[in-house]
């Protein structure tokens, strides 16, 4: 087994961990929150963690075209080079960390007056906003760019290690001084703390790894000339992902922001989940990319038949069990209509368009295609806005989800057929067969599980129901891909054994 391979499988692994532990906290916290403050308390800290993601704004393109710059230099082991691309990068996040600051006091002082909370006050809101991007400055100013660096090399691990480290500190924190009544706000400050250990030990494990690394390097702000259009990307997709939240905040109220966030909250961690397999071995197909085109093109349709089979399985064993969940979850909590037949399927359907993208948004991304890609970037985020706007008015909460939906779908063929016709000058029939064949699968799975009857009234049924009911979806799944794919599922697992096929 090669170097890349064990960096891939050690990734997935810290990161699949990281994120169980990240999972199991994040959904205790929110559930306290809700017994014990009620779903406006719950909504407020959603819609400020939304609202604070806009001033990521700040960091657009820099992170995008860092990563694209740093594969090559990287891959090729040119030391030099690839100091000269952070001593670039440093520069930018110095600047960024004063910006962000400075927005980050701007936006806690408006919130407030435009979002009133009967149990705060002025200051109090000011205070949960601030602290809640606090961390975000300390990382622009010492982590970020060695983020980009490790995530770069295939050592992600290291800051999945490391979040996993602070997430569980952070949460323990939170939930021991919310169990004793402590005012949300002295909360949401005092959480703030365990993050500057992150900090601390990035520094230290630099020193140490990559000693040979010279921020003082002259800069090389020509490998980031991408930056700009990589900046209207990553603006376009932040507020593509999270004007869901800004929407049902200014036209609903923080009860049903606080509906949205429940069920996000279930799909979000199973995005998340999605994402690490690709994510661990993205590092190695980035190079790959750079030095070797056709094998690139082989392991990526490889890598898309598990990643697909995967994908639509969890989310057909989520659309029949997410709203038992939900039930559960928010059992006792009265003040909000959490339970709702059709938000299932619309997040289920959501998940699955905007995921399906993820290997040729990759190939985009690894291309460098920021400013060809720029006007349909900029046209899903408008598709989003002007539709969820117009459903929300409808619908409520269900024409937010159906806007999203429509962007997404439109987006997600964009990639496809962009990504194959464009950088890998070749037909998108393989990807179009490999998830339109998976979909139908789906669907026929959902139909039967919609109509099998479960009583779920405790967590324990639950988990019975979902021992029941895996098993038996992921089998299906990959009997199904096996048969249809052998040949590409043959070429992955060798990836992971270095078994050198193509």
């Amino acid at each position: 087994m090669n170097k890349k391979t064990k960096q891939s499988i050690y990734n997935l692994m810290c990161s699949v961990g990281s994120m169980l532990v990240s999972i199991v906290l994040g959904m205790l916290l929110p559930r306290i929150i809700l017994v014990k403050y009620g779903s406006e308390m719950n909504g407020l800290l959603n819609s400020v963690t939304q609202f604070i993601s806009y001033l990521i704004v700040f960091e657009a393109g820099i992170l995008e075209a860092a990563t694209q710059a740093l594969y090559k230099t990287v891959g090729n082991k040119d030391r030099p080079a690839t100091n000269e691309i952070l001593s670039a990068v440093h520069k930018n996040y110095q600047r960024i960390g004063v910006v962000y600051c400075l927005g980050l006091i701007g936006i806690a002082a408006l919130y407030p007056l435009f979002v009133p909370v009967e149990e705060l006050s002025w200051f109090q809101v000011f205070l949960i906003m601030f602290f809640s991007g606090l961390s975000n400055v300390v990382a622009f100013f010492f982590q970020a760019k060695y983020k980009i660096l490790l995530t770069v090399d295939g050592r992600a691990y290291v800051f999945s290690n490391l979040t996993t480290l602070v997430t569980v500190l952070t949460n323990v924190l939170k939930i021991v001084l919310l169990l004793n009544g402590m005012k949300i706000y002295y909360v949401i400050m005092l959480s703030f703390l365990p993050s500057l250990i992150q900090t601390l030990y990035v520094s230290l494990y630099i020193n140490k790894k990559y000693k040979w690394v010279d921020l003082s390097a002259t800069p090389n702000h020509a490998a980031l000339t991408q930056s700009k259009d990589a900046m209207v990307h990553q603006i376009s997709g932040l507020i593509f992902s999270s004007s869901n939240t800004l929407i049902l905040t200014l036209f609903c109220d923080l009860k049903v922001v606080s509906v949205y966030a429940v069920y996000t909250l279930v799909v979000g961690h199973l995005e998340l989940l999605m994402d690490m397999p690709f994510n661990s071995c993205s590092f190695a197909l980035g190079q790959m990319y750079n030095t070797n085109r056709e094998r690139y093109k082989k392991l990526l349709d490889s890598m898309q038949v598990l990643f697909a089979a995967m994908l639509f399985s969890v989310f057909t064993i989520t659309y029949r069990l997410l709203l038992p969940f939900v039930s559960l979850y928010t059992d006792g909590v009265t003040d909000a209509a959490y339970i709702d037949k059709w938000l299932p399927l619309l997040f289920v359907i959501l998940g699955l368009l905007k995921h399906v993208r993820t290997p040729t948004r990759h190939t985009v991304k690894t291309a460098g295609h920021f400013r060809q890609t720029l006007p349909r970037s900029i046209a899903e985020t408008a598709i989003t806005v002007v539709a969820s706007i117009i459903g929300v008015l409808f619908l409520g909460i269900h024409g937010v989800l159906l806007g999203t939906i429509i962007a997404v779908a439109w987006r997600t063929l964009d990639f496809i057929f962009y990504a194959n016709k464009v950088i890998l000058e070749r037909s998108p029939k393989k990807d179009l067969w490999i998830f339109g064949a998976n979909a139908l699968l789906a669907i026929g799975i959902a139909v039967v599980l919609h109509c099998l009857p479960l009583e779920i009234a405790s967590y324990l049924d639950f988990v019975k129901a979902g021992l029941l009911i895996s098993p038996v979806v992921i089998l299906l799944f990959a009997t199904f891909n096996w048969l249809l794919f052998r040949e590409d599922i043959k070429l992955a697992l060798a990836f992971f054994i270095k078994k050198k096929k193509g």
